[in-house]
């Protein structure tokens, strides 16, 4: 039976100079129904080096804009990984929408 389903959000503000030069850091934990995704702030030196992963084993989609959202469908729960280029600083802000079970 398909439950009702309302979504909430976080803010993620990454500093890209802790994680560059590394791939698949697990920013959402397994297990949360992440719905979309959207790029709130992204560094201009940052654009194409800075990728995004559905799952750790998930395809790599590089984040080239502001305010691009990524939504999918059903929630994936397989967590949220960033792959950053070896050199990159400044802050990265996402916002993560999760679906929230409200009614079964």
């Amino acid at each position: 039976m398909a439950g009702e389903y309302d979504s909430d959000y976080s803010v993620l503000n990454i500093d890209l100079a802790t994680v560059a030069g590394k791939i698949k850091n697990e920013i959402v934990q397994n297990g949360k129904p992440i719905a979309a995704v959207t790029v709130v702030a992204l560094p201009v030196a940052a654009v194409g080096l800075v990728y995004l992963r559905f799952g750790e084993n998930g395809d790599p989609i590089p984040l080239r804009q502001e305010a691009l959202t990524i939504g999918r469908s059903p929630a994936r729960t397989n967590g949220l990984y960033l792959d950053v280029a070896t050199g990159q600083t400044g802050t990265l802000t996402l916002l993560i929408g999760l679906d929230v079970l409200i009614s079964a």
